[in-house]
């Protein structure tokens, strides 16, 4: 979970920091989830306002939200840090790795940032965490699969025009197509309605077609015939 200091050497500043909010966390997981579940990385994140708010006022940071996100061997962890100490105190969510979804993630300068969803929550909260945890978080990420390629992609319509089980176009969800009986037949009975072969259909009752266009009987129009 954390990276081992080099050989004769001891533990970096930050990296001692690193190890202390892990071993905290800890309990406060085991506790959520029992002891059977291995953390494999966790790094300490943030949301709410920026940063930058802090510049205009001091009160700013009473809106930010302190976490330890952690990734065990079945779920993704997110524990509420104290706003004082910094100190995890509780699982806020637990949930399966393949139900979360991650997105927009970007390393940038100081903070990087990412959209983090889960079911229950109605949009997907952004978190920040400093470049001190980036080789952690980048590893979450990984091994969520977030790297790869096509992750979070909408797959492409079934024959039917239908998108992630879903209904046909021009269905409501829950209603199914229309089905006709086999051997029932829809429709006026052949030959009930409609015109006799061969005879142009009769007008709308009180109407008409009007003259009819051509010579008259027995007058021909053009040169005799032979001419």
């Amino acid at each position: 979970m954390s990276q081992p200091p080099a050989p004769g050497g001891k533990p970096g500043f930050y990296q001692r920091g690193k190890d202390k909010t892990a071993q905290r966390a800890a309990p406060v997981i085991a506790a959520a989830l029992g002891p059977s579940e291995q953390v494999l990385t966790g790094a300490r994140v943030e949301s709410g306002v920026s940063r930058w708010w802090l510049l205009l006022s001091s009160y700013a940071a009473f809106l930010r939200k302190y976490y330890y996100m952690a990734l065990t061997d079945y779920h993704v962890v997110l524990c509420r840090n104290s706003f004082w100490t910094g100190r995890p105190r509780r699982v806020e969510s637990a949930t399966p790795r393949d139900q979360v979804r991650v997105t927009s993630y970007k390393q940038g300068v100081v903070f990087g940032s990412f959209r983090y969803a889960y079911p229950g929550r109605n949009k997907p909260m952004l978190i920040r965490v400093h470049r001190i945890y980036r080789p952690e978080i980048e590893s979450m990420l990984g091994q969520l699969g977030v790297f790869s390629p096509g992750y979070g992609a909408v797959p492409a319509a079934l024959p039917d025009g239908s998108v992630y089980g879903g209904p046909p176009p021009g269905l409501l969800p829950g209603q199914q197509p229309y089905q006709p009986v086999p051997g029932q037949q829809y429709g006026p009975p052949q030959g009930q309605f409609g015109p006799p072969p061969g005879q142009p259909p009769a007008p709308p009752p009180g109407q008409s077609y009007g003259q009819q266009y051509g010579p008259p009987p027995g007058q021909q129009f053009g040169p005799p015939p032979g001419q």
